[in-house]
């Protein structure tokens, strides 16, 4: 008895930190006519965020060279085209067969839904029409492959066009059909943002194909919903949501494609002349763009937004006094992983990211400075814009659509960072739409990232001897 006694007990907290939480951020300042919380949309966006994290990690090429090395043995053409293949096949297992899995298994949840959802939409001409625009696209620029040139392109065409198969699939098929009813056509921005931050990093012709695909897709689902026999449901177009969505996904490109270190070196080659603060030179290059693009961007679409000031972005100090001893807890609760992660190879050579912080403390602390204002500008970004503008058509639906592209920055880190980041998403975004504040999020991030650092740079050389992470 006692032990039924102490899962009650679990089982109402749990329900009290969850459910509970996003019950009274319905209450709170949302229209009487908008949704409030669905567990369809928190579970199909949660399942979206490791889908497309399992398919970016297991799928690249570093695991497939890794797993599957070429020994000279047949052609190399032949185990590069494999290698394509093995990460279409990583793409359709998560991203199409994992959501039907994971509904099979969850209660209120039915897996003939999702392959319901999947049908339909590629069963709609317009979908195919944008996969064959997509591939076109690819195939113009050449990937690294160049299958045109090589003989390969028929294959290579094939196996681009069941990656992209998938990632339509689960954004705008399973991901999009959940979200009509809460958010109506304003949801294809939600699916817009992940599909085209998956692309990051690519050739550009794979990147282009991908804006192709999303500029067809977006345009039919405004004109009539996507899937066959599709009805419209939900509530109608939010403008001023759409452009909050759409200078998310500018944000966000700005700062791959504009804030990397690679434009940096360009524009200032290193030279016998500032070799010295070269590296920190770059990481306030990185460090600014985040500023422009989480902060100045959103803050000058807010300042022609009637009735939207930056000061409502969740700014307030007032709820973080009070829930200050939460935010403590959740640090004292991190802090042993973070101590045992510290030890790894893969934790080291990552951190911290600046690798000449243990050369001075004037290196070090200029490095924790730019590294908190990016991650001060992340929050307003995330835990504020995003989740104060989403908070009036959706409630705390809006916690789950953050969570997907924050999860999504994150890639490039170790995995268990990135999956991590889901959860650590879900947790800062409820707190700071609950408390109307984004700063006990920025004491968490502040105060973890500094600890990162200090335990990496106990393992690195002494001043003088060498740079961290070599």
């Amino acid at each position: 008895m006692a032990e039924v006694a102490s899962g009650g007990r679990v089982l109402r907290a749990w329900r009290a930190v969850s459910t509970g939480a996003w019950a009274h951020i319905d209450r709170d300042g949302r229209p009487a006519d908008a949704p409030g919380f669905d567990r369809g949309v928190l579970a199909i966006l949660v399942i979206s965020a490791f889908a497309l994290t399992f398919t970016w990690y297991l799928g690249n090429g570093d695991h497939y060279k890794g797993w599957f090395p070429y020994r000279g043995e047949g052609s190399e053409l032949a185990w590069l085209v494999r290698g394509y293949g093995w990460q279409a096949l990583v793409a359709v297992a998560a991203c199409v067969v994992m959501p039907v899995a994971v509904a099979a298994c969850l209660p209120g949840s039915r897996a003939a839904d999702q392959l319901r959802a999947a049908g339909a939409v590629l069963a709609d001409v317009r979908v195919w029409l944008a996969l064959g625009a997509g591939v076109a696209c690819a195939m113009f620029y050449k990937p690294a492959l160049d299958p045109v040139g090589s003989g390969a392109w028929l294959q290579w065409a094939a196996i681009q066009l069941a990656l992209e198969v998938a990632l339509v699939v689960l954004l705008f098929g399973y991901v999009l059909t959940t979200l009509r009813p809460v958010f109506g056509p304003t949801g294809v921005f939600v699916a817009l943002i992940p599909f085209v931050m998956f692309h990051y990093g690519r050739n550009w012709g794979e990147v282009f194909g991908a804006l192709a695909i999303s500029l067809v897709l977006v345009v039919s689902e405004l004109r009539r919903p996507l899937g066959r026999n599709a009805t419209r449901v939900g509530p109608p177009l939010d403008k001023k949501v759409v452009a909050v969505l759409l200078v998310v996904a500018i944000s966000l490109t700005a700062q791959e494609y504009l804030g990397n270190h690679d434009l940096f070196e360009k524009i200032y080659p290193q030279t016998a002349d500032n070799q010295k603060y070269w590296q920190l030179w770059g990481f306030l290059w990185w460090s600014g763009w985040r500023v422009l693009g989480y902060v100045v961007l959103p803050a000058i679409l807010i300042a022609f937004v009637p009735g939207v000031r930056v000061r409502d972005q969740h700014l307030s100090f007032k709820g973080f006094w009070k829930h200050l001893w939460v935010y403590a807890a959740l640090f004292a609760a991190v802090f042993p992983a973070v101590v045992i992660a510290s030890t790894t190879k893969s934790f080291l050579h990552t951190y911290p990211f600046y690798k000449l912080a243990n050369r001075s403390s004037l290196d070090l602390w200029s490095w924790e400075a730019m590294y908190a204002a990016q991650f001060l500008s992340l929050e307003f970004f995330f835990r504020g814009v995003m989740l104060s503008t989403l908070r009036r058509l959706a409630g705390s639906n809006a916690v789950f659509v953050m969570i997907v592209p924050y999860c999504m920055i994150h890639y490039g880190k170790p995995m268990p960072e990135t999956l991590g980041a889901i959860g650590a998403g879900l947790i800062l975004g409820t707190l700071a739409m609950r408390t109307r504040s984004i700063w006990g999020g920025v004491l968490i991030h502040v105060g973890v990232a500094i600890s990162m650092d200090v335990l990496a740079i106990g393992h690195c050389p002494p001043s003088g001897h060498g740079q961290c992470g070599g």
